[in-house]
């Protein structure tokens, strides 16, 4: 779940991690991995409802051409003090039991299941409760380093966005749908953060070259928030991190 954060009358924080950990990294990955705050309700993944993730895979699904390259994956991070013990994940169901692989950055993708099971399955992470949460992570292949890609981080708040509008009130759902739901309006901000300092960022459209707002960067550079309802920038534009 991201924070949103609305530019008028409303201010919606959907989530918050206070510090994401940075994941280790594969050599052939790209150098970093910039994630929005993502909090499953206020519960940890120690024990998180399959059906619920589920509908945020169907919103990859159904939004495909933001992403056309890319998989649905989601990121476990920690929340304060690393774990001590080796990530583990199971699938439990009513008659089984899968174990769900979790790589060496923390990454994971959900495994498919038969129609019956899904109602009751739940994901289940060997650590205390609250310590670790879950991001929707959606990364197209051959970016450039230290870059990201404009329809892949709209993918990734179509994601949050499909996972937590149940848990809002019909007050609140109903205002973010008319005007357009988060992912889409300028009404309202998304919130990433960044795993160091920014010093700045840089928006590319072929030879278009724009420098975000840097009331839009946090005062520490951790956190910023792109313009990612803005259609004037393409699902290939880029986004250009520069590290303090």
């Amino acid at each position: 779940m991201p924070r949103f954060k609305s530019l008028v009358l409303i201010s919606v924080a959907l989530t918050t991690i206070p510090a994401l950990a940075k994941p280790i990294l594969h050599r052939n990955e790209p150098e970093i991995l910039v994630v929005p705050d993502v909090d499953v309700d206020g519960a940890a993944l120690d024990e998180t409802a399959y059906a619920r993730l589920r509908k945020a895979v169907e919103a990859f699904a159904e939004n495909h051409a933001l992403a056309p390259a890319a998989t649905p994956k989601f990121l476990i991070a920690s929340v304060g003090v690393k774990p001590s013990t080796a990530l583990q994940l199971k699938m439990e169901t009513r008659d089984r039991s899968i174990d769900v692989m979790i790589d060496k950055n923390g990454l994971f993708s959900l495994p498919p299941l038969e129609n019956a099971e899904i109602e009751t399955a739940r994901l289940v992470l060997n650590q205390p409760r609250n310590a670790q949460k879950w991001a929707p992570f959606v990364r197209s292949p051959d970016l450039p380093k230290n870059h990201l890609r404009f329809g892949d981080l709209r993918m990734e708040c179509e994601m949050r966005w499909a996972f937590v509008k149940e848990t809002f009130d019909f007050a609140n759902r109903t205002l973010l749908q008319s005007i357009g739901g988060p992912c889409h309006s300028a009404m309202v901000r998304v919130h990433y953060e960044s795993p160091r300092p920014l010093a700045a960022v840089a928006l590319v459209q072929g030879e278009r070259r724009e420098t975000l707002d840097a009331r839009l960067i946090s005062g520490d550079g951790r956190i910023f928030f792109p313009p990612i309802s803005d259609t004037q920038w393409d699902d290939d534009a880029l986004l250009e991190l520069q590290f303090k």
